[in-house]
């Protein structure tokens, strides 16, 4: 189990991002089954900018599971949704691939595949994660 706290500060004009500060509050649980990963995700975000009619209080929850393939090669599978009053709820579902050409570099690429009207029809993402330091 576990919690956090987190913010995007307004780095950007209204222009280019919403202007101001969101805040949220996100519920972890996460569980090894077997060769399976399970992280299940419910948060709270605070606004700091909504359309007129809307509420400032957005609601989310994901479901995430996944397993290696080899020492390089994962997979991931994820249903997620968002939620708030005076705006379209949110539903999707997420397939991706990871690749580790070593223990200090994980490529991921894959699809979003909307499940409501109020999610984009299809979405294609990569990226890449470089551990810079070890806390613990």
């Amino acid at each position: 189990f576990g919690v956090e706290f987190g913010s995007k500060i307004a780095t950007a004009k209204a222009s280019i991002g919403s202007g101001k500060n969101d805040f949220v509050l996100n519920g972890i649980y996460s569980r090894d089954l077997d060769a399976v990963h399970m992280d299940l995700n419910l948060n709270l975000t605070h606004l700091g900018s909504v359309e007129t009619g809307s509420a400032s209080l957005q609601k989310a929850w994901s479901a995430s599971f996944s397993t290696p393939i080899n020492d390089k090669w994962g997979v991931t599978g994820e249903v997620s949704g968002t939620l708030r009053n005076g705006s379209t709820s949110t539903a999707q579902t997420l397939l991706a691939l990871t690749y580790s050409p070593h223990n200090r570099l994980t490529i991921d690429f894959g699809m979003v595949k909307g499940l409501n009207k109020g999610a984009p029809d299809y979405a294609l993402f990569s990226g890449f994660v470089i551990p810079v330091a070890k806390l613990f």
